[in-house]
């Protein structure tokens, strides 16, 4: 797992990230006198291609298929999910602590009992909002982990993994790792560059990047920056990364001969962090939303901003899930399972669940943290799903659902008399 590096808006040194933070202030100019700057256009043909489902997927061909709609607009659309991550609200069931200590950078959470947070909790588990409100709305808005092994073990996100969800209600390619996003790691970048910057291919550090193009080519990249874009800061020789999202479009202040002024000029994003943010009294969270960095501290730092080319037509292949084979009752009766769930975006969690003829939860078995996964083949789940919690003789109820970003769906619930 990549260990991330936060660096603020106006300090040169770099501080401890993964979905990173800190409680120092970001800079908060407060000018009038600036513009905001128009973001490249690209004029979109009449005969402008569809959204469709991908190549060769028939619905037809399964037995349970749901479509998930795409967005109208795509970057509006990531910052919308950002925002959503960032301000679902729950309660610790009861204190828990965890962290980790890297070589070049850790960080120590604690959530406490009765105590009200909002944002998806600052963990590495890829946990989807439907997911997480699933768990509240079982719980009572009440959440807590165990965090045997760290921040791996907190249903969460990091910086990384909240923008990929973000994107992957609409783009399939995004997943786990951030040097997707990366530009000078040409054979695994997946987005496009903002502005005219070079980024050269194996360069580690942003700061060597932005170097290599001097502030005025970066100043400029960064007045183009527009809301749903991506800025990013990698020091891979000390193996840190921050990402954040650009919440708006670049506000940009220029003389009179024309030049970006760099301490007036700024870009507003919001992002998960590893520390609380202290400039926010009215909640506690460890999302920075809406939160200002000025293009001098961005170039100090070496952010680098990216894009996605699918922003240009906002066009994309549907998301959905699809499930090939439905257990019978039969099966379900001798303690089998059979079938794969299947998507075209991220597989991002499956509940296999059995409730009794009460409605209560008797056991269920979750698979998630795939991160990139697609497809999952559920015959493999038969032995944890049933064990000694089940009777024979005893009616059950066998409840499938999973969830990509965009949505969740049942894709099954059957009756089934267990015989043991």
């Amino acid at each position: 797992m990549k260990k991330l590096l936060v660096f603020f808006a106006i300090i040169v040194l770099a501080i401890t990230v993964s979905a990173c933070g800190s409680d120092k202030p970001s800079p908060n100019d407060n000018e009038t006198t600036v513009q905001t700057a128009e973001p490249e256009t690209t004029e979109q043909p009449d005969n402008k291609p569809a959204n469709k489902l991908p190549d060769g997927i028939n619905p037809d061909e399964y037995a349970k298929f749901v479509q998930f709609d795409l967005p109208e607009n795509f970057r509006e659309a990531a910052v919308a999910q950002m925002r959503k991550q960032a301000t679902v609200e729950w309660t610790p069931e009861y204190t828990f602590s965890y962290g980790n200590t890297y070589d070049n950078w850790g960080f120590k959470m604690t959530y406490t009992a009765g105590k009200k947070y909002t944002g998806l909790p600052y963990g590495n588990m890829n946990c989807n909002m439907s997911e997480f409100q699933k768990y509240l709305d079982e719980h009572g808005g009440k959440f807590a982990a165990k965090a045997e092994n760290g921040y791996n073990d907190v249903m969460g996100t990091q910086c990384s993994t909240a923008i990929n969800l973000s994107f992957q209600t609409f783009f399939p390619e995004a997943c786990k790792v951030s040097d997707s996003w990366w530009p000078s790691y040409h054979s695994k970048f997946i987005g496009i560059n903002v502005g005219s910057y070079e980024a050269p291919d194996g360069m580690k550090r942003g700061v060597d990047i932005v170097a290599h193009n001097g502030e005025e080519k970066m100043y400029e990249s960064y007045a183009l920056a527009d809301m749903g874009d991506v800025i990013i800061s990698k020091d891979d020789e000390r193996a840190v990364t921050h990402v954040r999202m650009v919440a708006a479009k670049a506000v940009v202040a220029r003389g009179a001969n024309g030049q970006i002024n760099p301490n007036r000029s700024y870009l507003v994003c919001i992002e998960q962090t590893d520390s609380f943010d202290s400039t926010r009294k009215d909640v506690n969270t460890t999302w920075w939303v809406d939160h200002k960095y000025t293009f001098a501290s961005l170039y100090q730092g070496g952010w680098v901003p990216v894009s996605l080319e699918c922003y240009k037509d906002n066009v994309s292949v549907y998301p959905y899930i699809a499930l090939d084979e439905i257990p019978t009752a039969d099966m379900l009766a001798k303690g089998t399972l059979g079938g794969t769930v299947s998507t075209d975006y991220t597989l991002n969690y499956i509940h296999l669940s059995i409730y009794d003829k009460a409605g209560n939860l008797v056991n269920r078995v979750v698979k998630n943290n795939s991160f990139d996964g697609s497809k999952e083949n559920l015959r493999k789940h038969a032995f944890n799903l049933f064990n000694d919690s089940l009777k024979a003789g005893t009616e059950y109820t066998f409840v499938l659902d999973a969830g990509i970003a965009a949505g969740n769906a049942e894709l099954c619930r059957v009756d089934f008399t267990y015989n043991g």
